[in-house]
Protein backbone atom coordinates (compact mmCIF):
# COMPACT_ATOMS: atom_id res chain seq x y z
CA UNK A 1 0.00 0.00 0.00
CA UNK A 2 1.55 2.99 -1.36
CA UNK A 3 -0.90 6.29 0.18
CA UNK A 4 -0.92 7.39 2.74
CA UNK A 5 -3.52 6.24 5.15
CA UNK A 6 -5.35 8.06 8.02
CA UNK A 7 -6.88 5.94 10.61
CA UNK A 8 -9.60 6.96 13.51
CA UNK A 9 -11.08 5.40 16.66
CA UNK A 10 -14.36 6.48 16.91
CA UNK A 11 -15.00 4.36 20.08
CA UNK A 12 -18.22 6.02 20.80
CA UNK A 13 -19.65 4.05 17.45
CA UNK A 14 -17.33 0.83 18.42
CA UNK A 15 -15.65 1.02 15.28
CA UNK A 16 -11.95 1.88 13.67
CA UNK A 17 -12.29 3.42 10.46
CA UNK A 18 -9.28 3.70 7.83
CA UNK A 19 -8.97 6.02 4.78
CA UNK A 20 -6.94 6.98 1.67
CA UNK A 21 -7.63 9.46 -1.56
CA UNK A 22 -9.31 7.02 -2.98
CA UNK A 23 -10.16 3.78 -0.87
CA UNK A 24 -12.34 3.67 2.64
CA UNK A 25 -12.77 0.69 5.04
CA UNK A 26 -14.18 0.36 8.53
CA UNK A 27 -13.98 -2.52 11.62
CA UNK A 28 -17.16 -2.69 13.90
CA UNK A 29 -16.83 -4.16 17.13
CA UNK A 30 -18.49 -5.27 20.41
CA UNK A 31 -16.85 -4.38 23.55
CA UNK A 32 -17.04 -7.09 26.82
CA UNK A 33 -14.57 -6.96 29.45
CA UNK A 34 -11.55 -5.45 28.13
CA UNK A 35 -12.38 -8.31 25.15
CA UNK A 36 -13.36 -6.25 21.39
CA UNK A 37 -14.84 -8.38 19.22
CA UNK A 38 -15.07 -7.78 15.85
CA UNK A 39 -18.37 -8.41 13.92
CA UNK A 40 -17.83 -6.75 10.87
CA UNK A 41 -15.43 -4.97 7.94
CA UNK A 42 -16.91 -2.70 5.25
CA UNK A 43 -15.26 -0.75 2.70
CA UNK A 44 -15.29 0.68 -0.68
CA UNK A 45 -14.19 -2.16 -3.89
CA UNK A 46 -11.32 -0.04 -4.24
CA UNK A 47 -10.00 -0.63 -0.59
CA UNK A 48 -9.81 -4.53 -0.72
CA UNK A 49 -7.71 -4.27 -4.15
CA UNK A 50 -5.30 -1.85 -2.50
CA UNK A 51 -4.85 -3.99 0.68
CA UNK A 52 -6.55 -0.86 2.71
CA UNK A 53 -8.45 -4.01 4.75
CA UNK A 54 -5.34 -5.57 5.96
CA UNK A 55 -3.92 -2.09 7.11
CA UNK A 56 -7.10 -1.79 8.70
CA UNK A 57 -6.79 -5.09 10.60
CA UNK A 58 -3.20 -4.42 11.32
CA UNK A 59 -3.93 -1.25 12.94
CA UNK A 60 -7.19 -2.76 15.30
CA UNK A 61 -4.43 -5.50 16.12
CA UNK A 62 -1.44 -3.11 16.74
CA UNK A 63 -3.95 -1.31 19.13
CA UNK A 64 -5.38 -4.17 20.89
CA UNK A 65 -1.67 -5.10 21.68
CA UNK A 66 -0.75 -1.51 22.97
CA UNK A 67 -4.40 -1.42 24.95
CA UNK A 68 -4.17 -4.95 26.28
CA UNK A 69 -6.60 -6.39 25.30
CA UNK A 70 -7.68 -9.44 23.61
CA UNK A 71 -9.58 -10.41 21.11
CA UNK A 72 -12.18 -12.31 19.22
CA UNK A 73 -12.17 -12.25 15.57
CA UNK A 74 -15.72 -12.67 14.27
CA UNK A 75 -15.59 -11.54 10.89
CA UNK A 76 -13.96 -13.16 7.96
CA UNK A 77 -11.16 -10.01 7.15
CA UNK A 78 -9.71 -10.61 10.80
CA UNK A 79 -10.66 -14.60 10.85
CA UNK A 80 -8.38 -15.12 8.39
CA UNK A 81 -5.82 -12.38 8.32
CA UNK A 82 -4.98 -13.55 11.95
CA UNK A 83 -5.18 -17.45 10.92
CA UNK A 84 -2.66 -16.27 8.58
CA UNK A 85 -0.62 -15.11 11.31
CA UNK A 86 -0.01 -17.19 13.78
CA UNK A 87 2.25 -14.25 15.63
CA UNK A 88 -1.28 -12.81 16.33
CA UNK A 89 -2.26 -15.62 18.45
CA UNK A 90 -1.26 -14.55 21.91
CA UNK A 91 -4.43 -11.38 21.41
CA UNK A 92 -6.59 -13.84 20.88
CA UNK A 93 -9.81 -14.37 23.02
CA UNK A 94 -10.48 -17.80 25.02
CA UNK A 95 -13.28 -17.94 22.64
CA UNK A 96 -11.02 -16.61 19.83
CA UNK A 97 -8.58 -18.95 20.31
CA UNK A 98 -11.55 -22.05 20.20
CA UNK A 99 -12.10 -20.93 17.18
CA UNK A 100 -9.68 -21.77 15.46
CA UNK A 101 -9.33 -24.68 17.27
CA UNK A 102 -12.19 -26.23 15.22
Amino acid sequence: MSELIAFVHEAARCRFVAWTATAHAWAVYEEDDGILSFVQTHHSRSAQDAGLVDELVRHCLATSRAEQRYVTPLCAAFFLYMEARPETHDLLSPLGLRLYSD
